[in-house]
């Protein structure tokens, strides 16, 4: 983490349109070939069915992880992608750990990856 800098893990916000632009960004960065910079892109990843979870440093996205709903009790992770230019920071772990929590917190019992 930059010094001075504070990072919160929290539900993506997804009537923040900087925040949904920074996830296109990020997931262009990432994997160039399947997505591409365009706002079809936030849609998909936002799909009001997903539990979405978010990490934020200062004002900028560095991490970003999702799952929807499997089976009554299972949760599938479906994507997470964490800023390369942020590494020893723990930020899949973390992203993984809030998703986990949120997902029992929706009566889930198992979230698989």
């Amino acid at each position: 983490m930059r010094r001075g800098q504070i990072m919160i893990i929290t539900e993506f916000d997804r009537e923040n349109y900087i925040l949904r632009d920074q996830l296109i960004d990020l997931a262009v960065l990432i994997y160039p070939s399947t997505y591409q910079k365009e706002q079809r892109t936030a849609e998909e990843l936002l799909q009001p069915n997903k539990v979405v979870i978010a990490a934020i440093e200062g004002e900028q996205l560095v991490g970003f992880v999702s799952a929807f709903q499997k089976s009554d009790t299972i949760w599938q992770q479906e994507i997470s992608l964490v800023d390369p230019r942020h590494p020893d920071e723990q930020i899949g772990e973390r992203l993984t750990a809030f998703l986990r929590d949120e997902v029992v917190a929706a009566g889930g019992e198992s979230l698989v990856s």
